[in-house]
């Protein structure tokens, strides 16, 4: 395995957090949260000023998100939307959200709670950066949480009818004895099998190759989806796909990505060639 000290990679959640840096490089508006709680349900009443751009918190759990006022685009990890008041939805764990007010909105969560102490409510409830999220849902090892998103993953390829070839759904791949020293491959929690390494593994980096010539190998064969994944595919010059760790990994932790990172990363090469 090699380490790269900088490398350009697809990796949504790093955009999203570039832009939280981005933002808070200004000067800050001040929001008005209001806090309202009524027998072990809180709901966290946020207004925001036309063209204020903003970005939200990691949430550890799944909660019920109303617009109740206003227009406010929408950019997460799963693409983009245009929410315009009164819109009810539901927001599923480990999502950040970059937003641009165009009129005045009023954007509230609500949540289960035990307590009205705000600072216990953060803690509980959210996570500062995505390596904390990361850490968190390893440790409640909630793999269907990974299900799940694998399943909307495949509902939204469904939906956007795409007839190009994403770089982890093609027939041929190169068969190896071993995918790289390190690595087995063996059952997952997440989906058939999957990728585990023997050893510790550094951030940023070059696990090994998953695309060689157009061929897939079988780290891009066996790698499996993640809500808060691991690793993400960077492409190099010669147009070869490789494994690349987005954080420090333990032994014995599965290595995954986002899929939806992968479709993006395979049409942008398709512009390339053409």
């Amino acid at each position: 395995m090699n380490t790269l000290e900088r490398f350009e990679a697809l990796n949504m959640r790093q955009a999203l957090m570039d832009a939280e840096h981005l933002i808070q490089s200004v000067e800050q508006l001040e929001l008005t949260v209001i806090h309202h709680f009524s027998h072990g349900v809180y709901a966290r009443e946020m207004h925001i000023p036309a063209g204020t751009a903003l970005t939200g918190k990691i949430h550890k759990t799944e909660h019920l998100c109303i617009v109740s006022a206003g227009d406010i685009e929408v950019m997460d990890q799963n693409g983009y939307k245009r929410i315009k008041a009164p819109a009810t939805f539901v927001s599923k764990p480990g999502i950040k959200r970059l937003g641009l007010a165009h009129k005045d909105t009023v954007f509230i969560t609500i949540h289960p709670a035990d307590t009205q102490d705000i600072n216990e409510l953060e803690a509980a409830l959210v996570c500062n950066t995505f390596k904390e999220y990361r850490e968190y849902h390893r440790m409640n090892a909630n793999y269907d949480l990974d299900r799940q998103d694998y399943q909307a993953y495949l509902s939204q390829q469904s939906l956007l009818n795409d007839q190009s070839e994403n770089i982890l759904h093609v027939d041929d791949y190169h068969v190896m004895q071993s995918v790289i020293d390190g690595i087995d491959i063996h059952q997952s929690p997440i989906d058939g099998q999957g990728l585990f390494t023997r050893e510790a593994i550094e951030r940023d980096t070059l696990i090994g190759q998953a695309k060689i010539g157009g061929h897939r190998t079988q780290l891009a064969r066996f790698v499996n989806h993640s809500h808060a994944p691991n690793c993400l595919l960077w492409q190099d010059l010669s147009h070869d796909i490789w494994l690349v760790s987005l954080y420090d990994i333990d032994p014995g932790e599965e290595l995954t990505i986002d899929y939806r990172e992968s479709s993006v990363l395979n049409i942008g090469m398709m512009r390339l060639a053409a």
